[in-house]
């Protein structure tokens, strides 16, 4: 039987879960890649940010402190690979929650783009908009480079105890 590309998707990323637990603090920790090359890391405070969920609710980063999160960057809703990536994460949540993790997951699309993506593909977690001004959010914390139009491959892991 032939593996299809979302079966062998799941399978390395519930692999990458598996790999890299929250708890274990001997693995590497996973950030964003800043213009100066240096990383924003676990451990740091992450900028403070507040972008919508709904059309009338905000979240901000600043309402999880004290507990892990996972800041998810990703270009664009329905794309083939971020449908992919988000799906993944809502099987695994799960796991991130065993963990008292909560996933953040963040794109410059509009709030509509967004509710409709996350019914359809039955996200159980936040998808907030960076859309006005388009892309702010993801600049102050590094994970978009505007010039390059490029992405962090790995969702930012965070601590944001401080």
């Amino acid at each position: 039987m032939k593996t299809t590309t979302a079966q062998s998707s799941r399978r390395r990323l519930r692999t990458r879960v598996s790999k890299n637990r929250l708890s274990n603090s001997q693995q590497k920790p996973i950030g964003a890649v800043k213009k100066d090359g240096s990383i924003l890391t676990a451990g740091k405070k992450a900028p403070n940010f507040s972008l919508n969920s709904t059309p009338d609710q905000k979240v901000s980063l600043s309402d999880f402190r004290g507990q892990p999160v996972i800041l998810a960057f990703y270009p664009a809703d329905w794309s083939p690979v971020c449908t992919d990536q988000l799906s993944l994460y809502a099987e695994v949540m799960p796991e991130f929650k065993k963990h008292n993790a909560e996933l953040l997951a963040i794109s410059v699309d509009n709030i509509w783009s967004h509710l409709a993506f996350s019914k359809d593909r039955k996200l159980n977690f936040p998808v907030l908009a960076d859309f006005e001004p388009k892309g702010t959010v993801a600049r102050i914390q590094s994970s978009w480079q505007q010039q390059k139009q490029s992405r962090v491959e790995q969702p930012a892991r965070l601590d944001s105890k401080q």
